[in-house]
């Protein structure tokens, strides 16, 4: 009998009409050389035989044409990526998520993606986020103790005692780094990176997320703070703290909503400001709690705390007229661009020395210039958004007054002694 048609493996029995074995048995059990040219060093080896691809067990093997040669892999990729799995130096630019396929390269551009495709670039900022999410820490405790450097993950000393980061690189991401994620630069003058971010905090809100010194949020608010202090017989104490106040998704969207409406009364935008006229204003807040102090976010549970209501409700004009023993305009909810008018408001039920304000974000629309007390007001004027009680006959210092729930939400907790 012709060797040829004998078994490849056992040489004993003749081959299956078709295939190089007798049976699966022997089939099984053959092993072939891979070719050289695609193992690491060049040295060859065995593997089981099989009529399917060595690396992807899915498609057949190639056998050329020409000269029949039945390869080890279903083509070019598979061999590649069987060589950079086995090889000590990856040469493949594989995708950074799944690490099989090789990244995808534009035709078009010639840019190679970190992602072989759409589907891996998804997945990873899927689990970027949930990383984000299992290193958030809403609890009494600091996210990252004073000291150490604000960037998660690093876990190093921070560069002298009034500093919040490392070193120049870290220092100049946590310039504009996301509250959230503290990875990504925040987008414009939005406190996270993108929506995903955003979502993912509003979902765990109401929050209170502490903003690190070197944040040009922080600066932004603790300069407000001290330029617009303007009680000449009253020093302007030290900011301690401020912390981002992040609402549910539908509170923010009721604002959004009404200062939209707004807008489209006002047409606030071709004149140069802001939509629907938004300000950020001043307001002082009584605490009863330890909320605030050295890091804490976790808000209290005292129905007597208006810090913590306010944070986690609103503003309400409701629980504002109860509180209001003289309101000059009416019963509404007051604000100032005054950070030392707003703090004649402020209060603490304990011994605590520190105290707390608001910077609120208030939807001012077309406001109604009053110099004199109007205490029955329950709206603004008809025509008007809010009411502006201007510095003259019965003021010292400015007053801005909204009678509606969703034309002002607190933005930033500023704790100051």
């Amino acid at each position: 009998m012709d060797m040829n048609q004998l078994c490849a493996s056992c040489q004993y029995r003749p081959i299956y009409p078709g295939h190089s074995f007798c049976s699966k048995t022997c089939a099984s059990k053959a092993t072939i050389k891979v070719p050289t040219s695609i193992m690491r060093d060049g040295d060859a080896t065995t593997i089981p035989f099989s009529n399917l691809c060595n690396n992807c067990h899915r498609r057949p093997r190639f056998c050329d044409p020409t000269s029949g040669e039945l390869y080890s892999f279903c083509g070019k990729l598979c061999a590649a990526l069987f060589k950079a799995t086995n090889a000590t130096t990856l040469t493949l630019d594989l995708c950074e998520n799944c690490k099989q396929r090789p990244k995808f390269s534009d035709p078009a551009t010639g840019k190679l993606h970190p992602y072989c495709g759409q589907n891996c670039a998804a997945l990873s900022a899927a689990l970027h986020v949930l990383e984000a999410v299992q290193s958030r820490v809403t609890d009494s405790a600091p996210n990252i103790p004073p000291g150490i450097c604000q960037i998660p993950g690093c876990n190093k000393p921070t560069f002298g005692p009034d500093s919040d980061f490392c070193g120049m690189r870290h220092r100049d991401l946590g310039t504009t780094m996301c509250l959230w994620c503290r990875q990504k630069p925040q987008f414009m003058d939005s406190a996270f990176c993108g929506k995903t971010c955003m979502h993912v905090a509003e979902g765990q809100g109401p929050i209170l997320v502490q903003i690190p010194r070197g944040h040009k949020m922080y600066k932004s608010v603790r300069e407000q703070f001290t330029k617009s202090w303007r009680h000449p017989k009253k020093n302007c104490p030290a900011v301690k703290g401020i912390y981002r106040i992040i609402l549910s998704e539908s509170s923010r969207q009721a604002y959004e909503a009404y200062r939209a409406s707004v807008e489209v009364r006002g047409h606030f935008t071709a004149q140069g400001k802001s939509a629907g006229n938004q300000n950020r204003r001043w307001h002082g807040t009584q605490r009863q709690c330890d909320v605030g102090d050295n890091g804490k976010t976790s808000l209290c549970q005292q129905g007597n705390c208006a810090m913590c209501s306010i944070i986690k409700t609103s503003f309400q004009v409701k629980r504002a007229q109860g509180n209001i023993s003289f309101g000059r305009f009416g019963a509404g909810i007051y604000t100032s661009s005054t950070s030392s008018k707003s703090d004649d408001y402020s209060s603490n039920g304990s011994t605590r020395n520190s105290k707390a304000m608001f910077l609120s974000y208030v939807v001012v629309g077309k406001g109604h210039k009053l110099t004199k007390d109007q205490t029955n007001l329950t709206s603004a004027p008809a025509g008007y958004d809010s009411v502006l009680g201007e510095v003259g006959q019965n003021l010292n210092y400015d007053e801005c007054i909204v009678y509606r729930d969703d034309a002002i939400r607190p933005a930033y907790l500023v704790i100051y002694a």
